[in-house]
């Protein structure tokens, strides 16, 4: 007698990872609640058919809206060439256009957070989302290969990639900050005699190299208080006032007067 055997059904494996400790259910709870209070990020969908860019949802007018302020612009051709050339640099190597988007929505969640605020300062965030993706990806290439010499080229790809994204990072905050310069003018007080010293510019990328130094340098006395007196390095010698200013003056010691700066 012929017939058709049974087939078995492989029960479902069972997790097996442990469940989570309360503390981790509290916080799990929060990062939940935190992003139902954000909106979502601005995104696009491509229509296979016709590799166009559309909107994730029915909304397509207030997307390209968002999209619009998304890149720093409120032209339609800045906004439509900026958003190609995004998803030109942001594409993986070897796809065709439209076969992806997680990539280009990747890139726009980059672009919003460093948030233009203009056409220049969205050309930036665009080079800014172009170079990172480049740079993660040399560096996924030097991490993958056991050639010396493409680990040795991919590797300088990326490092002068990195530099130049800190590069455009610093651009962008020099030109937010309109390339403006804080000085800090500290007052020190010398044997009880005000003093101005201790200046340091600081802004627009200008380092304060001397800050934690202890000694106050370049003084300048104010108007009308007494010169303070250096003493030497003999006790026994009379302290000499400090001499302020260039040019032929003259300090006197115990022994007589000297002319100096001749």
């Amino acid at each position: 007698m012929t017939g058709k055997r049974a087939t078995r059904t492989k029960a479902p494996a069972l997790d097996k990872r442990p469940a989570p400790s309360d503390a981790e259910k509290k916080a799990n709870r929060s990062a939940i609640d935190r992003l139902r209070e954000q909106p979502s990020p601005v995104a696009i969908r491509w229509e296979p058919s016709k590799a166009k860019i559309c909107s994730p949802h029915t909304d397509e007018l207030g997307n390209v809206a968002r999209l619009m302020e998304t890149l720093g612009t409120r032209s339609h051709d800045s906004f439509s060439v900026g958003l190609g050339s995004l998803e030109v640099v942001s594409r993986p190597r070897h796809t065709e256009r439209g076969q992806t988007e997680s990539h280009l929505n990747a890139s726009l969640a980059l672009v919003a957070a460093i948030a233009p605020r203009d056409e220049l300062e969205g050309a930036i965030a665009l080079q800014m989302a172009g170079c990172h993706a480049l740079a993660v990806e040399m560096m996924g290439k030097a991490k993958q290969t056991d050639n010396l010499a493409h680990l040795q080229a991919y590797g300088i790809l990326a490092v002068k990639l990195q530099r130049t994204f800190t590069s455009q990072v610093e651009a962008l905050a020099k030109l937010r900050g309109g390339g403006k310069q804080q000085v800090e003018v500290r007052h020190v007080y010398v044997n009880g005699n005000a003093v101005i010293g201790d200046v340091h510019a600081t802004g627009g990328g200008a380092a304060a190299e001397n800050r934690d130094q202890p000694h106050t340098q370049s003084l300048e006395y104010l108007p009308g208080e007494p010169v303070p007196s250096m003493r030497s390095a003999d006790a026994g010698r009379e302290p000499l006032p400090v001499a302020l200013g260039e040019g032929a003056e003259t300090v006197s010691d115990a022994r007589g007067d000297f002319a100096r700066g001749s």
